[in-house]
């Protein structure tokens, strides 16, 4: 028993130090992005992200905490690999970094950078080449069903009506779900179980969002009338997609 509990904790000290590392680096890095990378085309120039080294180390110590719960909490916790990812470490390191600067930057400056977009789907084909026969078509129907189901809410954005997810958003939903499928795939045939995965994802980041939403009115951070941000919701509930 001793023996289990030592490497339990061994294990979630090794997932805190790879979450609070990833994350650290990741906001240091943020005032090396190109100040284009930080607004739409059609904005002024503003300028970079500089947080602080107290908000550098408060969300380094926070991501830490969110990288071992699994190994303290799931029954199969010390099989879980770094950062909760089943991706080799240098991946999922990365793709944490990723991840994010994108809750970064969308907190900061309401956009999510296309190139992120672009590294996560990379991660994603990367995933593939294990076993790409089996798993490119589940793949590809997570990233189908994703678009399909996020569609509805882009329509508004196409028109420049007011729309409850901004087109960077929903880029965003699909290149997570690209990379859940190809994370977890499934047989040849689409199915309606393939949407379920899916669905969950979708689900989980609006209920958290509204979560987090709430949080926002009762502390005073913003109006009923107001927008928050939501990469932060969409990426958490990747990564408990991911956990389940």
């Amino acid at each position: 028993m001793l023996m289990m509990t030592r490497t339990i904790f061994l294990f979630a000290l090794r997932a805190f130090l790879f979450g609070a590392s990833a994350a650290f680096l990741a906001l240091s890095a943020l005032r090396f992005l190109p100040e284009s990378w930080l607004r739409e085309r059609w904005e002024p120039p503003v300028p970079r992200i500089l947080p602080s080294l107290r908000v550098r180390v408060s969300a380094s110590l926070g991501t830490g905490a969110l990288s071992a719960l699994p190994v303290l909490f799931l029954s199969d916790g010390l099989r879980v690999p770094p950062a909760g990812l089943p991706l080799p470490a240098a991946l999922s390191f990365v793709l944490s970094a990723v991840l994010i600067q994108i809750a970064a930057v969308d907190l900061a400056r309401r956009v999510i950078p296309d190139p992120h977009l672009l590294g996560i789907a990379l991660i994603g084909v990367l995933a593939l080449f294990p076993s790409p026969a089996d798993t490119f078509p589940a793949a590809a129907r997570f990233a189908l069903s994703a678009g399909v189901l996020t569609l509805p809410a882009a329509l508004p954005a196409l028109f420049g009506r007011p729309a409850p997810l901004g087109l960077g958003d929903v880029k965003l939903f699909a290149a997570l779900a690209f990379l859940l499928g190809a994370l977890r795939p499934s047989g040849d045939r689409l199915s309606a179980e393939d949407l379920l995965p899916v669905f969950s994802f979708l689900l989980c980041a609006f209920l958290l969002n509204g979560l987090f939403a709430l949080i926002a009115l009762l502390l005073r951070k913003t109006k009923l009338t107001g927008a928050l941000p939501m990469a932060p919701a969409v990426i958490l509930a990747f990564l408990i997609a991911i956990a389940v």
